[in-house]
């Protein structure tokens, strides 16, 4: 165990139904309401910052955080990462695995907790796993926060290309 931003954790292991093992941390009680915050793209376990998650295990969460297939200590696939631009602009597949498989990972982990429902914190391409959950299993789902992601859908979701071209001048200059 160690201690991360007040909280001692120990970081866990689940083999999910496909195989994978994923590894995780779960802090706070296991009677308080369960929530899951899921990474983006190549972040780890340690994404979300200690002071974050130990502010809502103090707000009564107890929560849980993931390492993402092919990231920190999870499993890592023999073939490529998912390339997520993608699976959004509707290419074919030739990536190992893909967010639904992700997803999975994610319920297999609560399966392995016996957590039956959950609120979801996904950012970036952990929204978009966050959002397939709630897609794919609507009945575990309390509530879902996507932060900074996006639906897949070409016109749902999207940023306003003024609005674009606003933030990349001003940070630009």
């Amino acid at each position: 165990m160690r201690e991360q931003g007040g909280i001692l954790d120990a970081e866990r292991f689940a083999t999910v139904p496909s195989g994978t093992t994923i590894c995780f941390r779960d802090l706070g009680k296991a009677s308080d309401p369960a929530l899951l915050l899921i990474a983006g793209l190549g972040e780890d376990i340690n994404a979300w910052g200690g002071e974050f998650v130990s502010a809502l295990v103090a707000r009564g969460f107890r929560v849980i955080t993931m390492d993402n297939r092919d990231v920190g200590r999870s499993t890592f696939a023999s073939r490529p990462a998912p390339m997520v631009w993608r699976q959004v602009l509707a290419r074919p597949r030739k990536d190992a695995y893909s967010l639904a498989d992700m997803a999975a990972d994610a319920t297999g982990v609560l399966d392995h907790l016996g957590i039956g429902r959950v609120h979801l914190v996904g950012r970036s391409m952990g929204g978009m796993i966050a959002q397939t959950i709630a897609a794919t299993v609507p009945d575990r789902v309390l509530s879902l926060t996507s932060i900074y992601s996006t639906t897949g859908a070409k016109k749902v979701g999207q940023p306003v290309r003024t609005a674009v071209r606003k933030s990349t001048t001003v940070a630009a200059g």
